[in-house]
């Protein structure tokens, strides 16, 4: 055999022998993939944890029992420069009546004694502008006309006057005056006054000349509505209400009711601002004071009667 044949042979022996022996199926295959790995499950992140703070149902303690100032001071530490507070004052009277008020437990009944029946008169005020000439006839025919008290009763009736623009300390006009004494009316000792709130507080029934005075009385005092009226208004009236009635009731309500009575009638009487009104004769003619005096006495006339019964015994 050539040289270069063995040469040949030889290398392609030790070629085979240095290679592993592979099985004819696995020699041309690919190496398989490597199976797949399962994924590990998501972790959850963890919730963020938020303390809730809550009010505690329970009460709290009790506060320590209040120290002895000495002890306290005794058991300071050594250098503190605090202060303990003083003991507080010892109850006074005031703060035990206001405990026993507070306490349904400690109230107790207290007898207080009513005070006597008021003695003084019941007060008829009339109301002009310059208490000169419209409201002293007003006044001094009421007092004229109508007994100081009913028969048989103990109680005085006050009657005044008064101007919501009077002309203080001025005597009654010369020309009412003499229509007044005329009539056998006094006209002495009197003097002009201003309508004041007092005046008012004290009157059980007002009387004025006119619609503005009675809204000049309600300006001033708005509770007196329930009592002031004109004369005219009182004076017609008369015819709506039913005596008979009135004078069945206690002798306390039957001026109430006779007011009342009178308010209930104010919108059927239909009567104008002029027929409403007394006429102002302040600086006018005879003629003029003489038509206001006969309208005032045509109505005092017709109410005094029935004012001494609303005002009889045991009317207050």
């Amino acid at each position: 055999m050539p040289h270069s044949m063995l040469s040949r042979v030889f290398h392609d022996t030790v070629s085979t022998m240095s290679s592993p022996l592979l099985p004819e199926d696995q020699s041309a295959a690919s190496p398989p993939p490597p199976p797949p790995v399962a994924a590990a499950p998501e972790q959850a992140m963890p919730a963020l944890v938020v303390p809730i703070i809550t009010a505690s149902t329970t009460a709290p303690p009790p506060p320590p029992p209040p120290m002895d100032p000495v002890t306290a001071t005794s058991q300071q530490p050594t250098g503190s420069s605090s202060l303990m507070a003083p003991p507080p004052p010892p109850p006074t009277a005031a703060d035990s009546a206001a405990s026993s008020y507070h306490s349904p437990m400690t109230v107790q009944p207290i007898d207080v004694a009513l005070p006597p029946e008021d003695p003084s008169p019941i007060g008829v005020l009339a109301i002009c502008t310059g208490n000169i000439c419209r409201s002293p006839a007003i006044e001094r025919l009421l007092k004229q006309l109508m007994p100081a008290s009913a028969p048989g009763a103990e109680f005085r009736y006050e009657f005044s006057s008064a101007g919501t623009r009077a002309m203080l300390d001025q005597p009654i006009a010369d020309s009412m005056a003499s229509l007044m004494q005329a009539d056998g009316v006094p006209t002495d000792d009197f003097v002009a006054r201003q309508l004041q709130s007092v005046l008012i507080d004290r009157a059980a029934l007002i009387i004025t000349a006119t619609l503005d005075h009675r809204s000049t009385v309600v300006r001033m005092r708005p509770d007196a509505i329930s009592r002031c009226f004109t004369l005219v208004e009182l004076a017609e009236s008369l015819p709506l209400f039913n005596l008979a009635e009135t004078l069945n009731m206690p002798a306390g309500a039957r001026l109430p009711h006779f007011m009342e009575a009178v308010r209930f009638a104010r919108p059927r009487l239909r009567l104008s601002p002029e027929q409403s009104n007394i006429i102002d004769p302040f600086g006018h003619s005879s003629a003029t004071y003489l038509k206001a005096y006969q309208r005032i006495r045509q109505c005092v006339s017709a109410l005094a009667p029935v004012l001494s019964q609303m005002l009889g015994p045991g009317s207050r």
